[in-house]
């Protein structure tokens, strides 16, 4: 066993630095794709601090290439990406699911998920990021359906405005938008 040092290097450093490899920073990724995720972002904070719905957990993944479709990219060429958040409000736990569409080109609503085990996520997951990107942008309503039941999924349509297909929504359609997806959730 050797020892290292896994703090920021300096001159009186008596350890040589140790080198973390083979772990993807989440972080960079979310940074990466946060820009594209504003508007959402903003949501979460309203429905957090007004509506005092917990975040549990947040997921950004690329969305992945799937047969010859394109639908994974943006029209600039770059990864088209997909938040999930598990949240919950009073006693119910759900998933709110956002698409990039910040090229503009297909407006899609938020999906809610209701009744997602969280041991089975991250193959569901999966299949749901194939599924968005398998014909053309959509949400996998059918795969959906045999995941979760009919009944346990909607999508809540974004505010209509100027540029809201790039998801660019202003400040003042957050709160209704919040709204509407209490109002779902109970």
């Amino acid at each position: 066993r050797r020892d290292v040092s896994t703090g920021e290097p300096h001159q009186g450093g008596t350890l040589p630095a140790g080198d973390v490899g083979a772990k993807e920073d989440v972080t960079d990724r979310e940074r990466l794709f946060a820009s594209r995720f504003k508007s959402f972002d903003h949501l979460l904070q309203v429905l957090k601090f007004k509506h005092q719905c917990r975040i549990l957990h947040e997921t950004t993944l690329p969305l992945p290439k799937v047969g010859r479709s394109k639908q994974h990219l943006l029209e600039n060429g770059s990864q088209r990406a997909i938040k999930a958040v598990r949240l919950r409000y009073k006693l119910i736990d759900a998933v709110l699911l956002e698409v990039d569409t910040s090229d503009g080109i297909k407006m899609l609503s938020t999906k809610i998920i209701f009744n997602s085990d969280t041991r089975d996520w991250i193959e569901y997951f999966t299949l749901i990021r194939k599924g968005v990107v398998a014909k053309s942008i959509s949400w996998p309503n059918e795969l959906l359906d045999g995941l979760f039941g009919d009944n346990c999924h909607i999508g809540i349509n974004h505010p209509k405005h100027q540029g809201a297909e790039a998801g660019n929504i202003p400040v003042e359609s957050i709160e209704s938008w919040a709204q509407r997806f209490v109002q779902a959730l109970v």
